[in-house]
């Protein structure tokens, strides 16, 4: 209608609840929100003030909140969480409470911590423990597996296994590809493809003998062994010393007659006659036989290859008994045409390190 709106101030209303009427109804404000405690009587104000609280002789306050003491005077009630310095009532509330001192809330051996204003204390729970008040068991965390540590637990070549102990623990189980020999256990495994494997009596017990070694397989506590061949000497192992050949001929363990030399071969040893004999040189052979003609001559001499004379002498070291002997004692035989020139005595070539006259 363009007719103005008149809005009433604080703690007034219109007349008949109409608007633009006049503002002359005062409001109760102790019938909308009696702020009064403790039977306190609530007294209105006018203009919209707050109203006023008329308390009984126990209590005291704006709001007749305060108890008061025997003497009618206010009593100071501390704030939750304090109280007062000396424990006196009315006093300035200045000592904050321990609330763990009086009821601690944290369970197993968890430690309390106070927190000011009364708020409720922390519990710093142990390992074993979580939870606001340290009641909830914590589950171990699960220990990682050897393999899958970033620690390598095998060599290169071999595969980790994940296996449970007599103890009940994990560990590390190295094997080796299918066909192949394990030795060793742990980072020291080794897989043999070789031939000389001498097995123990448990997986990884295993060595590698020599080509020139036997083995002894390992049974029950007794460990396997490699043991080198007669003619060798040392440990036996691939990984040690191994199989060497032992030189006869210098060891002076021959068993060539004085009529002929010694030349050591690769585990053993052989005895050549020298010029003008024949047989195979060893004590424990036929030995060494002058030959009195053919095969064994000197061109222009009596016996000179062709001759039709093949008679032998006895096994006699004598050598003055022919002279065609001594002739022959007296040629080179260290040559390689003599060894080349007598058809009865094995070809080889001599050298200086494995023959002795």
């Amino acid at each position: 209608m363009g007719n103005p709106v008149c809005t009433c101030d604080d703690g007034w209303d219109n007349a008949d609840g109409t608007e633009n009427t006049p503002c002359t109804e005062d409001i109760d404000e102790c019938e909308i929100d009696n702020p009064c405690e403790n039977g306190g009587e609530c007294i209105d104000r006018p203009n919209g003030e707050d109203p006023t609280c008329c308390c009984p002789d126990d209590f005291s306050g704006d709001i007749c909140d305060q108890e008061n003491d025997d003497m009618g005077n206010p009593v100071c009630t501390c704030d939750d969480g304090w109280d007062n310095a000396d424990g006196t009532e009315n006093t300035p509330c200045t000592e904050d409470i321990n609330e763990c001192e009086i009821d601690n809330p944290c369970a197993n051996g968890g430690e309390c911590i106070d927190r000011p204003n009364g708020q409720d204390p922390t519990c710093c729970c142990t390992d074993d423990f979580s939870g606001p008040i340290c009641d909830v068991p914590v589950e171990p965390s699960p220990l990682p597996k050897p393999c899958d540590t970033p620690l390598d637990e095998c060599p290169e070549g071999t595969t980790c296994n994940n296996v449970e102990n007599s103890d009940g623990n994990l560990e590390a189980l190295c094997t080796c590809p299918e066909g192949q020999a394990k030795i060793g256990d742990g980072l020291a495994t080794r897989c043999s493809e070789s031939s000389g494997f001498c097995p123990g009596a448990s997986e990884g017990d295993g060595i590698e003998c020599d080509d020139n070694a036997t083995c002894t397989p390992g049974e029950g506590d007794i460990m396997p062994m490699c043991e080198c061949e007669d003619g060798y000497e040392g440990d036996g192992l691939t990984t040690g010393t191994g199989c060497t050949d032992i030189n006869e001929c210098e060891e002076n363990t021959d068993d060539c007659v004085s009529k002929a030399r010694c030349i050591n071969t690769d585990g053993s040893f052989e005895c050549q006659c020298r010029f003008g004999y024949k047989g195979d040189g060893k004590e424990s052979g036929t030995g060494c036989r002058r030959k009195i003609g053919g095969g064994g001559g000197l061109p222009g001499l009596p016996g000179r290859p062709g001759s039709s004379s093949d008679d032998e002498s006895s096994d006699s070291d004598d050598d003055g008994d022919d002279a065609r002997v001594g002739l022959y004692d007296n040629y080179d035989h260290n040559s390689l045409s003599d060894v080349e020139y007598n058809n009865d005595i094995k070809s080889s070539e001599p050298t200086e390190n494995n023959i002795k006259w």
